[in-house]
């Protein structure tokens, strides 16, 4: 909304405007409650006359969906069309469609005359998970005309460094805020009733150290008095809890209506004429609304249109604790009333709060169940989860439903060890004497916890003994509030099995459980979008790339055409995006497609995702010549684990790949330690043949991976054991060997484009596959395209020799990242490849590179 007009006891100040006006595309005010920042911002606006959008934060804004709503609503009255950023970001980028609709914004408002963005209360934000949107957005309007103030009682999370090494940015702090005198003197001149010396106004000033709060109540409290030296020195010192004292007879000097009418609308974060009346039964409740506005009683307009206020927050804060303290009844009522209101109008986030203020638990959880649904379809994860962790467990605990809602809630908005906590209580001591049908929706729970964390054996365990007993009690024959959560329940359960399955390899059971989910039909959109990441998983991990690009890509588009309620969803698809990278031996796509998302899922409790995300950089950092940053990586997932109690199952995970890391490293002492660990299998038998390599000994690995070279079901494994035997074969001098041995792989290795595993053996397979094609000869060298590369995308050809990633060639090209991917997508087809080494290769063969 635009800032509202100002309120006439405002006092001027010159040297505020000034040092707000210098040039900088960021200001910064930050002060304590009280300090004047909010009215400084206003004011300057108001004198520079610039067009302003103005945003006032609260702690529902760190839902970083809620955060991006008000914000576009906010500059739509700037740039007219900018809400539609929205939408257009939802369907290109999944999970990152709230950057992608920062971008777009940015990009509207490059056309919009200079303007001013006000985010008021930052510090609202700070620590959510809205913070890191809000560091994105300053760096996003660095190419606009635009210039964004952040008002806030601390530092805003964003990269001030930066912006003060640019000169870029202009700070006012809390002694920049602190009236001087003459200041004060005009304050105390804008109230008629009040008769100050300037001699009694430098002792208030003092007393104050110039807080704008204090001199306001003081300006309150005087009006009328003959003892004003008397009341000057009662005042207690710099102390700022003086407020109380000045609330109290700023109270005590209103009349009655006026005391009853603040202190009953003090439970609303937000007030209207409307609601003012339904929140104080009384019919004046406009006029009473005006009056304090008028009589500067700390009431801040919202909008233009002065239909909207908000109390300030510190004055707000004291007439509710002296309703709570006074009027326990009142307050009740208030909170009740609101709920009612907002829940008529519409708006069920406020009246669940409203409910959980008044104590009314189960209205609030009963709205909260109904709209349930849509804030996780929604993507207001973080809203949910502050929601559901408002109710007393006492609460929760008094009903299974309850426990089951609470339980499956925590889980899909992203807290699985919240989620996991409840299930705790819920078994309870004696978990034989629930009731069987609570059992079996608790056993549902329980493998979903199990695979996201990684104990894929209990999942699957408890998994097929409780989908046996799947016809044992029909939903029909379930109370409603059970049967309710009982469809979520079985609804989840092909997603976490195939998981579970996907960790132990049974690549038959994930599409067992794939195929159930499908005809089922999934229950949320988040579900379909994780099963094909699993899917994903699965097929990289065996060594079929392009059907693991192509399921990737299938859940990312899914997800971007979702939004933000799939968003925790995509993880294992970027997981299986790196594996598919890696093994192409495009370092720097594997690094930008998960890094970045991998904290995020470790702090939502998805354990091993996370991990196995982990253990894919740390194979990258080892292919780029740094085991020690690979290891330093592992110690630090290790800790990760710790903290989570350390499943054995991931533990297993890291082991092996730390035994890997260390053979490379030639750490044979270590790795030999690992590897008398690790449960035998392919992977243990892969190691030993490394081990014996270098150890020395070529001699021993064809015997050790024999059974491994003729393996097409796991084509990453045997293409590992073909490059391992032919490496033994060559240091024994046995070439022919080892030609025939690479010769053996190399159409497939080409048609998926998978040389990772060979180059980490010495083996330029590219070589090998353009002497032993795969479908038919190369193109001979100057060979024309039947479409010729554009002008861009031979520009971007140019730089796929190069170690950039898709973005720094973006970066070189002035062009977004998206951009560099569509011509990719071009050079693709018009070459006839899939990947960036073959383009290469290819473009080499032709002549034009």
């Amino acid at each position: 909304m635009t800032a509202a007009r100002l309120p006439a006891h405002i006092v001027p100040r010159p040297r505020l405007i000034e040092a707000m006006s210098a040039p900088a595309r960021l200001v910064v005010v930050t002060g304590p409650a009280g300090s004047g920042k909010s009215v400084a911002v206003r004011a300057w606006t108001h004198a520079t006359r610039s067009p302003t959008a103005w945003l006032t934060l609260d702690p529902r804004h760190g839902d970083p969906e809620a955060f991006l709503e008000a914000l576009l609503g906010a500059l739509e009255g700037l740039c007219p069309g900018v809400e539609a950023a929205r939408g257009e970001a939802a369907r290109g980028l999944g999970e990152h469609a709230a950057d992608r609709a920062l971008e777009r914004t940015a990009e509207h408002l490059r056309a919009v005359d200079p303007a001013v963005l006000v985010l008021d209360d930052v510090h609202c934000v700070d620590r959510t998970p809205t913070a890191g949107l809000l560091a994105r957005l300053v760096d996003l309007l660095a190419g606009t005309g635009l210039t964004l103030v952040l008002s806030s009682r601390s530092d805003p999370p964003v990269h001030l460094h930066r912006a003060r090494l640019d000169g870029e940015v202009v700070e006012l702090r809390e002694a920049d805020l602190r009236f001087e005198v003459d200041e004060a003197v005009d304050l105390f001149a804008r109230f008629p009733a009040v008769r100050l010396d300037r001699r009694q106004v430098e002792r208030l000033v003092e007393r104050t150290e110039g807080w704008a709060a204090g001199l306001h109540f003081a300006a309150l409290s005087l009006a009328g008095r003959t003892d004003v030296d008397e009341f000057i020195e009662r005042f207690a010192g710099s102390d700022r809890h003086v407020a109380d004292f000045l609330l109290d007879e700023v109270l005590d000097r209103q009349p009655e209506e006026v005391r009853d009418f603040l202190l009953a609308t003090s439970v609303l974060e937000r007030m209207n004429a409307e609601l003012c009346r339904q929140v104080t039964g009384r019919g004046d409740a406009g006029d009473l609304l005006r009056r304090v506005e008028a009589e500067n009683l700390f009431l801040v307009p919202l909008d233009e249109d002065r239909e909207w206020y908000r109390y300030h927050q510190l004055f707000r804060q004291l007439l509710r604790r002296e309703l709570r303290m006074t009027r326990p009844e009142v307050e009740r009522a208030g909170h009740e009333r609101a709920a009612a209101w907002f829940a008529e109008h519409g708006e069920p986030g406020p009246a669940i709060d409203h409910h959980l203020d008044a104590g009314q638990l189960e209205a609030a959880f009963s709205l909260l169940r109904a709209n349930l649904q849509h804030h996780l379809r929604t993507g207001r994860h973080q809203t949910v989860r502050r929601w559901l962790g408002r109710f007393p467990a006492a609460f929760v605990d008094a009903d299974p439903a309850r426990q089951l809602v609470c339980l499956w809630g925590l889980a899909r908005a992203g807290s699985v060890e919240g989620a996991a906590t409840v299930l705790e209580r819920a078994r309870g001591p004696a978990p034989g004497d629930a009731d069987p049908r609570v059992r079996t929706l608790l056993d549902l729970a329980e493998v979903a916890m199990a695979a996201v964390r990684g104990d894929p054996h209990t999942a699957v365990a408890v998994g097929e003994d409780v989908w046996a007993r799947r016809d044992e009690t029909p939903l029909s024959a379930l109370p409603a509030d059970l049967a309710t959560v009982a469809r979520e329940c079985w609804g989840y359960l092909p997603v976490a099995m195939a998981r579970a399955h996907a960790l132990l390899e049974d690549h038959a059971a994930v599409r067992r459980w794939s195929l159930v989910l499908r005809r089922q039909g999934p229950r949320l959109p988040a579900d379909l979008v994780s099963m094909l990441g699993t899917e994903a998983w699965t097929e990289a991990r065996r060594g079929r790339l392009r059907v693991a690009a192509e399921l990737a890509d299938e859940g990312l588009d899914l997800a971007a055409e979702h939004g933000a309620g799939a968003r925790w969803a995509v993880i294992a698809a970027r997981v299986a995006r790196a594996v598919v990278h890696r093994e192409r031996n495009e370092l720097d796509e594997a690094v930008e497609v998960v890094e970045p998302h991998l904290p995020t899922a470790l702090r939502d409790g998805r354990l091993a995702m996370a991990t196995l995300g982990e253990v894919e950089l740390a194979q990258v950092e080892c292919a780029r010549g740094c085991p020690d940053a690979a290891l330093r990586r592992l110690l630090r997932v290790r800790r990760d684990l710790a903290a989570a109690g350390t499943p054995p199952f991931l533990a297993a995970v890291v082991d092996t790949a730390e035994c890997r890391i260390r053979l490379r490293a030639g750490d044979l002492d270590r790795a030999a330690d690992l590897l008398e660990g690790i449960e035998p299998g392919p992977e243990r038998t892969l190691l030993e043949a490394r081990a014996w390599l270098e150890a020395g000994r070529p001699d021993e690995v064809a015997g050790v991976v024999a059974g491994l070279l003729e393996d097409d079901g796991d084509r990453l494994r045997r293409f590992e054991a073909v490059a391992l035997a032919a490496r033994a074969a060559g240091e024994q001098g046995d070439g022919r060997e080892a030609r025939r041995l690479l010769a053996g792989v190399a159409a497939v290795a080409r048609r998926e484009g998978a040389v990772r595993r060979f180059l980490d053996d010495g083996f330029d397979i590219g070589e090998e596959l353009a002497a032993v094609p795969a479908a038919g000869p190369a193109p001979a060298g100057g060979a024309r395209l039947v479409e010729p590369l554009s002008e861009r995308e031979m520009a971007v050809l140019r730089y796929l020799p190069s170690r950039l990633s898709n973005r720094e060639i973006g970066a070189e090209l002035y062009v977004s990242l998206n951009t560099v991917k569509s011509h990719l997508k071009a050079i693709y087809r018009k070459l006839d490849v899939d990947s960036r080494q073959d383009a290469v290769r290819r473009a080499r063969q032709m002549g034009i590179l």
